[in-house]
């Protein structure tokens, strides 16, 4: 399961759950709700994609906790916009996700992150 995650400043970070521990946390986190994370890995971004441009990404473990928390600094959106000629100049092998996607059916996932 893989998810971008916000915190309060609008700071992104790409998470990773593993297959074999998504049933751990598939009815613990829902989207659009906050959480307050402890006991996580944090390690460098490797591989043919990046989802934002934080150098590394948040990996949950079998002791990964996960709480509720009240809180309304977080932002509802988590957009990064780029000028359309910027997009256009990029090659084939650019490593972040660039894309489209369908305002109607948004839907955002924010956590904090402590």
């Amino acid at each position: 399961m893989e998810m971008v995650l916000i915190d309060e400043k609008g700071g992104k970070i790409h998470a990773l759950i593993r297959k074999e521990l998504v049933y751990l946390f598939q009815n613990k986190l829902k989207e659009g709700e906050v959480y307050k994370l402890s006991n996580f890995d944090v390690v460098p971004v490797v591989g043919f994609y990046r989802t934002t441009l934080h150098p590394y990404k948040l990996i949950f473990r079998s002791n990964t906790k996960v709480q509720n928390f009240a809180s309304s600094d977080i932002p509802i959106l988590g957009f990064s916009f780029t000028d359309l000629a910027e997009v256009a100049s990029y090659s084939v092998n650019y490593d972040y996700l660039i894309g489209n996607f369908d305002l109607k059916n948004l839907t955002n996932f924010v956590i904090f992150i402590d």
